[in-house]
């Protein structure tokens, strides 16, 4: 029913991709709850979430139970799609296997994830340096065997009318992070750079073998991803990289940068994704090889994205060049700022995925107006 819409926006995003030139400006809308009424596509991860907070991952890696779970999300995954097409706007539908970082570090160490609110933990273990160059990657880890059937329930399930990333990554420096403890790492960065070195070599490594394995297992490679509303191309990964928000300019290209070119490199691309108060890297995050997105998300607290592009001369300069070397999606906006700043967004090429409440959607067709009127895709 929603095929040729589908298909159009998909192109479109292609186009996007495809194109350098500023004044490109896409816009997608996501949806202000977790699984409250349908309005915009639910999360996976929320709903998933919400299962291992009643049972145990143990059960639920089978076939029969993962099909039974992820039929009942496509049921409400698809009754959002009338209100979704209604409104005039760029995002994709998208499907992203993830069940928070604590699934994901236990997948790494073999640790005990805690399940709570709507997320996981894995508290660090690993004191002793001996002990972390032991670590192996184990596809018969609980927590990998639970990616790869839900993955391959979707994959059953999917009938082309929504597009799928087998996991959501964590950078390898989130990922060295969740093993070691960040406070642990970041001394060790001065006190041992070498064994850190070798551990974000080794979560690079983990994270290829993982994705190959998903692929692998479910036979494919030729599957468009997407992830938050966006089309990705080839095997491009989402990866969470937070950390990077924490560490100097000077560490950045030491112990961010490369390790995500190397994952990014091996597998087809990479959407990265941080926070408004790591503005700081904003030019050294879009030098990274094979980057396709660098996404930017609103932290309480601090300026805005928008409000430093509308107030800061030198920082708006940053952010424009480095979203011509790759678009940047800002998220998380404010919707009162949008016409100061779109004409500052016309110089670059923006995502905007802005949140949206229900009882403002008589807006959208303005605000999505305005910035179609602002944009030249």
């Amino acid at each position: 029913m929603y095929e040729e819409k589908f298909n159009e926006r998909l192109e479109k995003q292609k186009v996007f991709f495809s194109r350098k030139e500023p004044g490109d400006i896409l816009i997608y809308y996501r949806r202000s709850g977790a699984l409250d009424g349908v309005g915009f596509p639910p999360y996976f991860q929320v709903f998933v979430m919400e299962k291992l907070s009643q049972t145990r991952v143990e059960a639920l890696c089978n076939d029969r139970e993962s099909e039974k779970l992820v039929c009942n999300f496509l049921e409400i995954f698809r009754e959002s799609y009338k209100d979704f097409y209604e409104i005039d706007h760029d995002a994709l539908p998208t499907i992203e296997v993830f069940f928070g970082i604590g699934g994901f570090t236990a997948a790494m160490s073999g640790g005990e994830a805690k399940i709570a609110g709507g997320t996981s933990w894995c508290e660090p273990g690993w004191d002793s340096w001996d002990e972390i160059r032991k670590l192996k990657f184990n596809p018969h880890s609980v927590w990998v065997q639970f990616a790869s059937i839900m993955y391959r329930a979707l994959l059953k399930y999917r009938e082309g009318d929504f597009l799928l990333s087998p996991f959501s990554h964590r950078s390898p420096l989130d990922s060295a992070t969740g093993l070691r403890g960040p406070t642990e790492l970041f001394f060790d960065m001065h006190d041992r750079p070498a064994d850190v070195r070798w551990l974000l070599n080794w979560c690079t490594e983990w994270s290829i073998s993982l994705d190959n394995y998903l692929s692998e297992n479910a036979g494919t490679p030729g599957v468009a991803r997407g992830v938050w509303g966006t089309y990705l191309p080839n095997r491009t990964v989402f990866v969470n990289g937070d950390p990077v928000d924490l560490i100097s300019r000077q560490l950045e290209p030491v112990f961010n940068r490369p390790y995500n070119e190397k994952l990014f490199e091996a597998l087809g691309g990479g959407f990265f994704h941080h926070h408004a108060i790591g503005l700081h890297q904003v030019d050294q995050v879009a030098l990274t090889k094979d980057l396709v997105i660098h996404e930017l998300y609103d932290d309480p607290g601090v300026p805005s994205v928008a409000e430093v592009i509308i107030n800061d001369k030198k920082m708006r300069d940053k952010i424009l060049e480095a979203s011509l070397k790759v678009p940047i999606m800002l998220d998380d906006f404010p919707f009162e700022l949008l016409d100061p700043l779109l004409p500052f967004l016309a110089e670059g090429r923006f995502i905007l995925r802005p949140r949206i409440q229900r009882e403002d959607r008589d807006a959208f067709a303005n605000i999505t107006h305005r910035i179609r009127k602002s944009s030249k895709i």
